[in-house]
């Protein structure tokens, strides 16, 4: 019963505030006041008194009820049938709103019953009781703390970023949304609401990859029918290897050298001075760690000595390679200094990109073309037209595919190659929007990062990626086969490295019988038929060491400088060469090579690879 009369009230209310003719409406005497007043600078609970009086000489023919502005029934009001000369008086609290400060109003309802003068039937009416209130009060102001712990971490260690947001304005600040830096977090932080005086926390939690991390948000939050935003600037929470000093038993280093006793971290060259004031007598750079760093003006086809101390790091007897390791030592040819810019070697081939590392900011795709544009329609496959890649792995793929063919291998076709961060983020959104009906939000990204990778962190935006599978329009036999399973697919898996080409996500056994499994590193469970370009000297070192690209950047951090020999002839040099996130440095050029190319690995490295044609 009382559900139906809330509903018949409530129906009333909507519809109108109306006139009563009645004899009854015009007997109902109806006021009240506000204690403390009618000025507010923000929403708080105030005390209300309202008496309602029968001032006819008729009883109510039944019972009169008070409602909230709420439209709930003021249970201690009762349901009296007032009569004749009598009224009800009611004192209670009512907390008032954001909204009613912004209407400037406080509405309290009485319903009342008449009797239809014709039918004799009861009918109920309803009178509005409307309290006018003024609003004084300030925007809401918040200070906002934001830490790191820790602000230096090592590879995988668990960072949590921090908000602590404090109210010290008036007003209450609701639906606090706290928008990071996709670095930090895909999702945004939430914060229902803080009162003025009090602090709202939120914490972001990421795991460090091998790259400094920024942390930039932007705030935005409601007072009223009023929107506020504020910005967070940027800071870095710092990757660094940790280390104990082995000298002096310091623990958790994180700079080149301990900070007690001086002594070099293990990834620097042996140094016999022990101060700061020794080694910048010496000029070392203290800043910045720069894994080629030697004295280039030691001649080192006069040492001799050191030829019997270089190391080989793999060799391969069956097919005449060896792998040494020059770490530490020049260049083995007279070089130059030639400056360099982030653009120029974007995407020279090593820019990593994985769930870790997405893709730079100032990425430009605008050298993209489709193959069949610029190598000629029919020179290779695709699935269509708009199949695209940079064009120096477009001319990997037409090497490998025109070699294959002198084998007798054909009818390869490109399935997929570039997609745009637009395109890739199309894809995920449509994913998630599959399994919103079953996860929400963290759980709801993790759950359709497992099918699609997330906006950036695709190989497919790399533009030098792509995938293969066979067709022939006149024999439709040929693309039912396994791909990996095919001539055409094991021939591409056992050569593609020699054209500067890797198979992106090895997995055990899979493409080939003898392959390692390499999803620990790549991030990557999915049997994608997927090729990447990372150029000829890279793709052999990759080969020769059994590497995952992943693997091959992080060999190279430890190992910043090889050399790649084929039946004991000097072929490639590659080296690693830190330049943080500048937009131009310098290259060190070996003069006498017969080519050379510097790629962006993504992770504040340079690495060039120097081709020597004497084989």
């Amino acid at each position: 019963m009382k559900r139906l009369l809330f509903t018949l009230l409530s129906a009333t209310l909507v519809l109108a505030i109306y006139t009563v003719s009645s004899k009854a409406a015009s007997q109902l005497e109806f006021n009240g006041e506000l204690a403390g007043g009618y000025s507010f600078s923000g929403p708080k609970k105030i005390t209300v008194s309202i008496e309602v009086r029968n001032a006819g000489d008729e009883d109510m023919p039944g019972p009169v009820e008070l409602y909230y502005p709420s439209l709930e029934q003021v249970e201690d009001f009762g349901s009296p049938a007032l009569a004749a000369g009598s009224s009800r008086i009611w004192v209670g609290t009512w907390q008032v709103t954001q909204a009613e400060l912004d209407s400037g109003a406080i509405d309290f309802y009485v319903r009342y019953p008449v009797k239809d003068e014709v039918s004799g039937e009861l009918k109920y009416k309803s009178k509005k009781l409307s309290f006018k209130i003024s609003y004084t009060g300030s925007d809401p102001e918040l200070d906002i703390k934001r830490s790191f712990l820790p602000a230096v971490a090592n590879k995988n260690q668990e960072v949590s970023v921090i908000y602590e947001i404090t109210n010290v304005g008036t007003a209450e600040a609701n639906n606090v949304t706290i928008r990071e830096n996709i670095e930090i977090s895909a999702t945004d932080g939430a914060i229902k609401s803080i009162a003025p005086g009090e602090t709202g926390k939120y914490i972001f939690t990421v795991k460090m990859g091998t790259k400094d991390l920024t942390s930039e948000a932007t705030i935005n939050y409601k007072a009223g029918v009023k929107n506020y935003t504020t910005k967070v600037e940027p800071a870095t929470i710092k990757y660094s290897i940790i280390w104990n000093c082995p000298e002096c038993g310091k623990t958790g280093n994180t700079g080149n050298y301990c900070g007690k006793c001086s002594y070099p971290a293990p990834w620097m060259e042996e140094d016999t001075s022990k101060t700061s004031e020794e080694r910048e007598a010496k000029g070392d750079d203290l800043s910045d760690y720069n894994p080629l760093k030697t004295t280039f003006q030691d001649s080192f086809a006069d040492d001799s000595a050191k030829w019997t101390e270089i190391p080989v790091i793999s060799s391969n007897e069956q097919e005449h390679w060896q792998v040494l390791d020059l770490s530490g030592l020049p260049l083995l040819d007279t070089f130059s200094v030639i400056l360099q810019t982030r653009t120029e070697l974007m995407n020279n081939g090593m820019l990593l990109l994985n769930e870790w590392h997405p893709r730079p900011d100032d990425f430009d795709d605008s050298k993209v073309i489709s193959i069949d544009q610029y190598l000629g329609e029919n020179k290779v496959q695709t699935k269509d037209y708009n199949v695209s890649l940079f064009t120096n792995a477009s001319d990997a793929l037409m090497e490998a595919i025109t070699a294959a063919k002198a084998d007798g291998m054909e009818h390869y076709l490109v399935e997929e190659g570039y997609r745009s961060w637009k395109t890739q983020n199309m894809y995920f959104q449509n994913r998630m929007h599959n399994l919103s009906s079953q996860y929400s939000g963290d759980a709801l990204i993790a759950e359709a990062k497992k099918d699609v990778s997330y906006p950036g962190t695709s190989e497919f935006n790399s533009g030098l990626a792509f995938t293969l599978r066979l067709y022939d329009k006149t024999n439709p036999e040929v693309a039912k086969p396994k791909y990996s399973a095919t001539d055409q697919g094991k021939w591409m898996n056992e050569n593609c490295w020699k054209y500067g080409l890797v198979f992106r996500y090895p997995l055990a056994g899979w493409p080939l019988k003898t392959t390692r499994d390499k999803s620990f590193a790549t991030g990557v469970a999915t049997t994608l038929n997927m090729y990447r370009f990372v150029g000829k000297g890279n793709a052999a070192a990759m080969h020769l060491l059994d590497l995952c690209m992943e693997e091959y950047i992080e060999f190279l951090y430890d190992h910043p400088h090889i050399a790649l020999y084929k039946d004991e002839v000097l072929k490639y040099e590659i080296y690693r060469q830190y330049v943080g996130g500048a937009d131009s440095f310098n290259i060190l050029v070996a003069q006498n090579a017969d080519y050379y190319v510097s790629s962006l690995d993504n992770m504040g490295y340079v690495i060039t690879v120097f081709e020597y044609n004497q084989i």
